[in-house]
């Protein structure tokens, strides 16, 4: 799995590169293009052998990496009366709207180009990016006209096959997956999420998988908790582990600010659940054996809090992976990466991952959206996941977290995007003149069907 992610990552490049080769017209430009068309032809073939060997042993997380087409009406059987799935795709010069219910489609095109949507989708971000700030006591400056022409150009043209509509399941493309809906602001200047509970959807086919072949829950107990990683550990001696961490990497590791508070969030989710029904597994004891020995597939909920990590946010990272302690073991180098989860079975209703970016692609500019942990997750098992888009601002979240978690656990029927919904409602009603900046409540969204 770790050879796949590398082989597409490197064919993604080599297609930008030949891109670029084919828009300069210098000396040299014709043997630099056939060279990476050569190359392009090598790694292709090399990506279409790992694809088949992981579509021979691992056929649902082949579905997830190569969704196949599925026929209009498998989509409309598997939507409730209160549904609406959003698909959206990004060409060169527009962008495709499809909207479909349980008994209607529409479809819209719109004339924007890519570049403008990637620009738009940047101004969102950056309009809730702490690290944008001045100083801590800052906020950004969230950008009211992004949100509206994001609304203008996805939700708008759809309002006829929306109205009436409660949940909304979005599958996004391109620099649409890095962003929730939630933010999003209508005609009358309300947030997108006062209307819909929202969860997104990596691909259609996924949709149609997961409800198609839910097999029912076998968990036994009702919460794991892993968080308030040892990070100090990460200055073990070179050599320490089975993969071989640079020391580049283990010094920038050591580096990341410790977490403690990470812990009582655990503590506050644990205490919704009686005594004997659930696990922490913190500080010294959150490695990856221990994680391991506390049998995660026992559990209906899983809860990570603690840093998340895209491939090549450090030197040597090349997979996404959830920072635990690390410990002298051969193996036990305190990274659970993305093809560490994937291997996994577990029977989790629900994955909550408190940290920053785990909705995040694999890695790179190249990358697709929720290819990564979360992706990794629902192939290990998991039915539902609660991720974040950017980084996080910890007491906010540690209020949003076991506040939405307290609605399903009051009420076992509500959905997780309407409990997600729910609590940030909360906070945008709560008359804190902070909290309702979409920094706190933005970067979160429920993945799965």
């Amino acid at each position: 799995m770790r050879a796949r992610e590398e082989a597409a990552d490197a064919l993604r490049q080599t297609d930008a590169l030949l891109r670029g080769a084919w828009g300069r017209e210098q000396s040299g430009t014709e043997d630099e293009r056939t060279r990476l068309v050569a190359l392009r032809r090598e790694q292709a073939e090399a990506l279409r052998r790992l694809d088949a060997e992981l579509a021979s042993g691992f056929p649902r997380y082949s579905e997830f990496l190569n969704p196949r087409p599925v026929e209009l009406r498998s989509v409309q059987s598997v939507l409730g009366e209160d549904e609406v799935l959003l698909v959206s795709l990004i060409e060169s010069h527009a962008l495709v709207i499809w909207a479909i219910t349980a008994d209607r489609v529409q479809v819209h095109v719109l004339p924007v180009s890519k570049p403008e949507i990637s620009r738009l989708v940047e101004r969102l971000r950056r309009g809730v990016d702490l690290a944008q700030t001045a100083s801590e006591t800052t906020l950004p400056n969230f950008d009211n006209d992004a949100a509206k022409r994001l609304y203008n150009l996805l939700i708008a043209p759809m309002e006829s096959a929306l109205a009436g509509k409660h949940h909304l399941l979005f599958v996004a493309d391109g620099a649409l997956q890095s962003i929730s809906l939630h933010p999003l602001i209508g005609k009358e200047g309300e947030w997108l999420v006062r209307r819909f509970a929202i969860t997104a959807v990596p691909s259609v086919g996924s949709l149609v998988v997961q409800r198609n072949s839910a097999a029912p829950l076998r968990a036994e107990r009702g919460l794991l908790g892993v968080g308030d990683p040892q990070l100090s550990l990460f200055t073990a001696k070179a050599g320490t582990g089975a993969r071989g961490l640079s020391r580049g990497l283990r010094t920038a590791l050591a580096s990341l600010p410790a977490l403690p508070e990470t812990a009582e969030e655990l503590r506050r989710m644990a205490s919704l659940f009686p005594a004997e029904q659930s696990r922490l597994v913190l500080g010294a004891t959150a490695t990856e054996q221990g994680f391991i020995d506390s049998s995660p597939g026992k559990y209906g909920t899983l809860a990570f809090s603690t840093h998340a990590l895209m491939a090549g946010q450090l030197p040597g990272l090349l997979e996404p992976a959830i920072v635990l302690t690390p410990t002298e073991a051969p193996g036990d180098d305190g990274l659970l990466t993305a093809s560490d989860i994937a291997a996994l079975d577990i029977n989790a209703e629900l994955v909550i991952l408190s940290a920053c970016n785990t909705a995040a692609p694999d890695g790179g500019p190249f990358a697709d959206g929720f290819s990564g942990l979360a992706r990794s997750f629902l192939h290990a098992g998991a039915r539902t996941l609660l991720v974040s888009h950017w980084a996080v601002a910890s007491e906010p979240t540690i209020e949003l977290t076991t506040d939405f978690l307290r609605r399903l656990r009051e009420n076992g029927e509500m959905r997780k995007a309407e409990a997600l919904r729910q609590s940030i409602l909360k906070m945008l009603d709560s008359g804190n003149l902070i909290l309702i900046h979409p920094t706190f409540w933005a970067p979160f969204v429920v993945v799965g069907g």
